[in-house]
């Protein structure tokens, strides 16, 4: 058998799925079981003809002679929430297929995992599956392929990974776990899994092998199903319940949407129950070592691709001013931001230069941003903000007027940072019927803001600016007094990252 080479450079998305596929003794009725199961999971299919059938990166062949049925797998999809999780497995054992684990949190796995297990027709394990590093480009989160020599296994896929852009984490002598940027790979003492056919993009084409049988393909990652999913504009169905999510979360109570600047405050948080976060300009500046305004375009598409891909969560993004004075550029950050996983972000009337855009120009960007929202394949929530009361120019006419106009041409969210009371965001609220997003400030209460009508809490940089105090306040400490007592906070890093 041949093996793969170690010495391949890394494809461009790499640590992916092309697809996993499975040969079924009777694909109608793994095909019954599968749609019930994976629509729970907001999961429908992409493609139907007599050759297969397909959900994303998922796909269910009719087994015959030359294609014997998959056997003694474990496949796990993404869940968006425990929710969901709950619904599949009450769903799966409802049309009376086997149980293989009730809903509940699996901590060895990781310290948020929380999964269900089915059997299917052929009595694979088939998982939902929801924790804080869910993927974002497909549906299948991982695979669990058990093998007679775990030592043989760990050293093929270890080369494959290689080439497909995975990396070798756990490790033990009767098991290996390989994590990507969208899925993972573990495989574990036991009878072999049989018959399994998975692909993953890489630099280059290969047929191979595993020790047991199994066919792993390396596709060139220009011709793969998930690049072109990608090219194409396709929304993962994450990104699809995500957007709906955060929806949701606007028709309800008033909730509290805190600011990471980096992945880690992002696990943090989501670890914390918040249920959406949103970039902070400021924060992330900093964490480049820059003051706010300082970030480009590209660097805050590839922080949002981190996030989203870090977290379970809808992200929203502070697209400042769209980058640019041009409506064009709003709609371009728009546009960008969903791309790299965003649902939601916000545009403002402010350019950097230093003065507010007039009032024209100011919702003709907001217009321009609407109208690459409603362009994509989901919904993507567009916040518009008037800078006023944080620009030195406190006017609460001019304020709502502004918010009114962005109302009318399609804002979904509407902000004023910088309201310094009730009495301010209630006179806000009760001007417009969408719902108001509002900045978090010392003299503020959660109570308070929802009286007076706000439907959304953000933070700003304030985290940013709390864990920055912190760590200074300790260092001058030291650097002072020679104590070191500041050092002895509380952390529960292994609870809050899943290490």
């Amino acid at each position: 058998m041949p093996r793969p080479s170690a010495s391949r450079a890394k494809p461009a998305r790499s640590g992916v799925f092309d697809h996993v596929t499975i040969h079924a003794s009777d694909r109608a009725a793994s095909e019954r079981f599968y749609d019930t199961v994976l629509a729970t999971l907001g999961i429908e299919q992409t493609h139907s003809d007599e050759h297969y059938v397909r959900w994303g990166d998922f796909r269910i062949a009719q087994a015959d002679a030359g294609n014997p049925v998959t056997r003694r797998l474990h496949i796990g999809f993404v869940a968006p929430s425990r929710a969901e999780v709950d619904e599949f497995w009450r769903a799966g054992t409802a049309a009376g297929h086997p149980d293989d684990g009730a809903p509940g949190p699996r901590p060895r796995y990781r310290p948020d995992y929380y999964g269900a297990f089915l059997l299917d027709p052929d009595g694979n394990s088939a998982e939902g599956v929801h924790h804080g590093a869910l993927r974002s480009g497909g549906v299948v989160d991982h695979l669990w392929i058990r093998v007679a020599d775990v030592a043989a296994s760990r050293d093929f896929y270890a080369t494959v990974a290689s080439r497909a852009g995975f990396r070798l984490g756990r490790d033990s002598p009767d098991r290996a776990f390989f994590a990507g940027e969208s899925g993972s790979v573990s495989v574990l003492s036991g009878p072999p899994t049989e018959h399994l056919r998975m692909a993953f993009p890489a630099s280059e084409d290969a047929a191979l092998r595993d020790p047991d049988g199994n066919d792993v393909e390396l596709v060139l990652a220009k011709r793969s199903q998930s690049s072109a999913s990608v090219a194409s504009g396709g929304v993962a169905p994450i990104q699809q319940r995500k957007a709906a999510d955060f929806r949701v979360l606007h028709e309800g109570e008033t909730f509290v949407m805190p600011n990471p600047w980096d992945v880690g405050s992002a696990r943090v948080l989501e670890a914390l129950g918040f249920k959406a976060l949103a970039t902070t300009s400021a924060g992330f500046a900093f964490a480049l070592g820059r003051l706010d305004g300082n970030v480009s375009l590209d660097e805050i598409v590839q922080h949002t691709r981190a996030l989203d891909q870090a977290t379970g969560l809808p992200v929203s993004v502070d697209l400042e001013n769209g980058y640019g004075p041009s409506p064009e550029h709003a709609a371009s950050a728009v546009t960008q931001a969903a791309e790299a996983g965003a649902v939601g972000g916000s545009i403002e009337d402010y350019d950097p230069d230093g003065e507010l855009y007039g009032f024209d120009l100011a919702v003709e960007r907001v217009t321009a941003a609407v109208e690459a929202a409603r362009n994509l394949d989901f919904p993507f929530t567009l916040t518009a903000r008037a800078e006023n009361h944080i620009r030195g120019n406190p006017d609460l006419d001019d304020t709502i007027a502004r918010l009114q106009a962005y109302e009318r041409a399609g804002a979904d969210v509407l902000y004023a940072p910088g309201l310094r009371n009730g009495d301010e965001i209630k006179t806000v609220c009760d001007a417009v019927s969408k719902p108001v997003n509002v900045l978090a400030l010392p003299g503020l209460s959660v109570g308070e803001i929802a009286d007076a009508g706000g439907t959304r809490i953000s933070v700003g940089s304030g985290l940013a600016w709390v864990a920055v105090g912190a760590m200074v306040a300790a260092a001058e400490q030291i650097r002072d007094t020679g104590d070191m007592s500041s050092l002895a906070a509380p952390v529960r890093i292994s609870e809050w990252l899943g290490a």
